[in-house]
């Protein structure tokens, strides 16, 4: 089919709710609403008079990216998705399903710069965060904790664990609450100077821009929330947030002890929003998180951090370790001592 591209230069995948906001790639584009009213993403061609659009619902797992096609981004839409124009034209890209969560692949060939060719493809799966497959002119900064040797693992089970909070079809049945997870890491400093890094709960995973996670308070504790739209760690999914509150409890001089939960929407609501009013627990039990720090013997000047996280789901146990193990490669790396000059 054609489809015209507008006065304007633009096409918009119509969608809702979105999970993101903002420039997703140098063509694609994230927004709450236009002036129309619009909520979707806007997929620009400002240099053609008509696109060429193919549509292509897949029922089964995702598809391969074809190659032919030099920019590719994926989004996730809920409920059904319409690809339209500022002049009314519109064609169906995924059918109307009220409880239905789906990826779609935006993919361009732009061999012949006058009608550019857009095939979406489209498959069911939990909301994620939107990617760029292929092709984008936007110059990223890539943060080099990132590239530590523990990130892979990590984030690779932080989205596990995300996909478990959203709920998707790919999500995993939670059980018994009796999961440990664990890790340790030497850290230059005194005991009584590292207290503070683990008081309460932080996620210092950064993202492609150096930015860690953005913090609120609500339900009597601090809420990490993950806003930004090519934020790698999904720890706590695409819907929902993490909830910490410092455990009342006596605890030793260089223990500290927090505990731990998840949030997810409640009544119907699309995600978190961020004063928590439309929000729920996940886990029935809150999770407690150890943080216990002792002088390494013999070596004044290190000292050995260990977490241990008890009450979680024991689907979450392996994964909740790779990203403490993470988590605590992150901050080894933030201590370091770096040279001058």
């Amino acid at each position: 089919m054609l489809l015209a591209g507008g006065v304007s230069g633009f096409l918009v995948l119509e969608t809702a709710p979105l999970l993101a906001e903002g420039e997703v790639a140098d063509w694609v584009t994230a927004e709450a609403q236009d002036n129309a009213g619009l909520v979707g993403y806007v997929l620009s061609f400002p240099d053609c008079d008509e696109v060429e659009v193919s549509v292509l619902e897949c029922e089964g797992p995702q598809p391969d990216a074809q190659t032919r096609y030099t920019k590719v981004v994926e989004v996730s839409v809920s409920g059904g998705a319409v690809l339209g124009n500022d002049s009314g034209e519109s064609h169906q890209v995924v059918a109307l399903n009220e409880h239905g969560e789906f990826r779609v692949r935006m993919c361009v060939d732009e061999s012949d710069a006058a009608r550019p060719v857009l095939l979406l493809e489209s498959w069911p799966a939990s909301a994620a965060a939107p990617v760029v497959v292929r092709g984008s002119n936007r110059a990223e900064v890539v943060s080099p904790r990132l590239l530590l040797p523990e990130a892979a693992a990590g984030l690779a089970a932080a989205a596990r664990i995300g996909r478990d909070v959203d709920g998707g079809p790919d999500a995993r049945r939670l059980t018994a609450q009796d999961g440990v997870a664990q890790s340790s890491v030497v850290l230059p400093g005194k005991p009584e100077r590292l207290d503070g890094y683990f008081e309460k709960a932080h996620v210092w995973t950064p993202d492609l821009d150096g930015f860690m996670w953005w913090y609120s308070w609500a339900l009597d504790g601090p809420v990490a929330f993950m806003r930004h739209a090519d934020h790698p760690d999904r720890l706590s999914g695409w819907k929902g947030a993490l909830w910490t509150n410092s455990h009342p409890r006596d605890h030793s001089p260089h223990e500290r002890v927090v505990w731990w939960n998840w949030l997810v929407p409640a009544d119907g609501s699309a995600r978190v929003d961020d004063d928590c009013q439309m929000a729920r627990k996940l886990l029935t039990e809150d999770t407690i998180r150890t943080a216990t720090l002792t002088q390494v013997p013999g070596s004044p000047a290190q000292t050995r951090a260990e977490i241990v996280h008890t009450g979680l789901p024991v689907e979450w146990a392996d994964d909740m370790t790779a990203w403490w193990t993470y988590q605590l490669a992150i901050l080894a790396d933030m201590l370091k001592p770096r040279q001058k000059g």
